[in-house]
């Protein structure tokens, strides 16, 4: 099955794209950090695919498809409106997606909690 005809995305998957067979869902192991031990409210983050900066208003638990991830909802200076990133989970330290075939990340810029501006 060609790699763009799969789901990369739960809303994908909602929408009727096969999850690709053997689909390693990541999760954050145990003895790690958590979404929202590593990026905190007034975090500035941007995606790997060209977005943000973002400044982070507030983090959501979200279980998706027996999986426990996060949801960002975000603001950008200068515009209007919220965005939103979602179905994050940690792994050594990155904000990845929770689809092992999905190469989104979330890279914090600054301190973390801490980062005010």
């Amino acid at each position: 099955m060609p790699e763009e005809m799969v789901a990369h995305t739960s809303c994908q998957a909602e929408l009727g794209f096969p999850i690709a067979p053997g689909m390693v869902f990541r999760q954050t192991p145990p003895e790690q950090a958590t979404v929202p031990q590593i990026i905190g409210i007034g975090s500035m983050v941007s995606t790997s695919y060209g977005t943000g900066p973002y400044r982070v208003l507030s983090i959501h638990d979200e279980e998706v498809l027996g999986y426990a991830t996060h949801n960002l909802v975000c603001e950008k200076e200068g515009r209007k409106g919220h965005y939103y990133i979602n179905e994050l989970v940690a792994v050594n330290g990155r904000i990845l997606h929770l689809f092992g075939n999905n190469d989104d990340e979330v890279i914090l810029h600054g301190g973390g909690q801490l980062c005010l501006f």
